[in-house]
């Protein structure tokens, strides 16, 4: 009987440290599978999507570098070393790139034998990236005070020019408007500060006599779309220039007027 027993109790302590066995192998299985899976999703989705991330970002570099014919140096930067002649130069390798380069080369040099210039005006520029446009605004100040403005744009990604009527359909602007678009600002700044009768007052336009209000709206109605110098400003403002004859001072000057906020562009 003793040995029946002992030997009944050898089989249940047997049996429990096979019990324990296999829980702890359960135990280590699911372990196992747990990481298994853990693994499996983060490579499939949680790294694969990193990955795609990481790749367009790769990408979209390559993309803006492609586009650039100097890779050494910024999309637009300044062409010799004048202090107080900032030539700007489009760096992108594209023929309409090397037009609009052409272009304000032609500009600079005619300004410089323009007697309205002389040789002592000052160029300077900025530029401005709103999506795949980019807009390049040259300033010409004079001695006698007048400032002129040229403008080029160009899409960045195709390397084409960017016409005055892509930029109003961007902007979903009407290009029969833009006379009295301008106009409009021109007479609330007037009557803003107070010198709409001023503005009214007398003066020689042309061949005959006109005022400055009307001999304004004249100038601006007789232009064609692609005669006007415009450019998206760093908000993505439409802006366009153009001349105002003036009773004083200058026989005209060139202001940049902001059809987005209906003001002028400061």
């Amino acid at each position: 009987l003793y040995a029946i027993i002992k030997l009944e109790r050898g089989v249940n302590m047997e049996n429990k440290k096979s019990n324990k066995g296999l829980v702890a192998l359960i135990i280590i299985l699911i372990i196992i599978i747990i990481g298994l899976g853990s693994y499996i999703v983060y490579d499939k989705f949680i790294n694969t999507n990193k990955d795609k991330k990481d790749t367009a970002e790769v990408k979209e570099t390559k993309k803006e570098e492609s586009i650039l014919k100097d890779k050494s140096k910024p999309i637009v930067y300044t062409l010799g070393d004048y202090k107080y002649k900032q030539v700007p130069f489009i760096n992108i390798n594209s023929d309409d790139a090397e037009r609009l380069n052409n272009e304000i080369d032609d500009y600079v040099t005619k300004s410089g034998k323009d007697t309205d210039y002389g040789e002592g005006y000052s160029l300077s520029y900025d530029y401005f990236q709103n999506d795949e446009l980019l807009s390049v605004l040259l300033k010409i100040d004079t001695i006698g005070a007048s400032k002129y403005y040229k403008t080029v744009n160009i899409n960045t990604k195709t390397g084409k020019k960017v016409s005055n009527s892509d930029l109003l359909k961007i902007k979903n602007i009407d290009e029969n408007g833009i006379g009295n678009a301008i106009f409009d600002i021109y007479v609330k700044d007037a009557e803003e500060s107070g010198y709409i009768d001023t503005y009214k007052t007398q003066h020689i336009y042309g061949d005959g006599f006109t005022s400055v209000y009307d001999g304004t709206k004249m100038l601006i109605d007789s232009k064609k779309i692609d005669d006007f110098d415009m450019y998206l400003n760093s908000k993505g403002d439409l802006c366009v220039i153009e001349e105002v004859y003036l009773i004083a001072g200058p026989e005209k000057n060139f202001y940049k007027f902001n059809l987005n906020i209906n003001s002028y562009e400061k």
